[in-house]
């Protein structure tokens, strides 16, 4: 994707997530490892997040390197969106009042991952594809464990969830 396309003429490659955020429709772009945001009113996309290349790098969203992004979900104000990173076994974010930037919640890179609950600096997942928003709970779908993960906003911990 370039910086800025008519929606028509962009090319997608392997769109696995949408999710509405302020007045446009962020979207996954699994292949080129980018997040996009068409622009409801004009129809014009841009990419969000990601330079193309295929890692964990944080930092500005343009600078930011992605692998295989796929489910999304935004807190509830609309200011964080959360991505599923499924190359990596992480999920991260984009804080969109802050430039936009990328940050890594949980995972550590391309081959780290396994099925660990706990403080979100030693957890692992293992190809998540989804989240979801729940007030202070983002859930993920941990893919190749076979379980739907919680995430406690505030005590920075996952576990297996239960709807109890």
């Amino acid at each position: 994707m370039n910086n800025l396309t008519p929606g028509p003429a962009t090319p997608l490659a392997s769109v696995w997530g949408l999710e509405l955020i302020q007045e446009g429709l962020a979207f996954c772009n699994a292949g080129t490892h980018q997040l996009g945001l068409l622009d409801l009113d004009d129809g014009m996309v841009e990419v969000l997040a990601g330079n193309g290349g295929e890692s964990i790098v944080d930092g500005p969203a343009a600078a930011a390197q992605l692998a295989q992004p796929s489910g999304l979900a935004h807190d509830a104000e609309g200011r964080v969106l959360y991505f599923a990173d499924s190359e990596t076994s992480a999920i991260r974010a984009v804080d969109l009042d802050f430039g936009p930037r990328v940050r890594t919640i949980v995972g550590a890179g391309l081959f780290d991952f396994g099925h660990v609950n706990g403080p979100i600096a030693t957890a692992r997942l293992q190809h998540c594809l989804g989240v979801a928003w729940l007030p202070g709970r983002l859930l993920v779908a941990d893919t190749n464990n076979h379980r739907i993960l919680e995430f406690r906003i505030r005590e920075r911990r996952y576990r297996t969830w239960s709807a109890a």
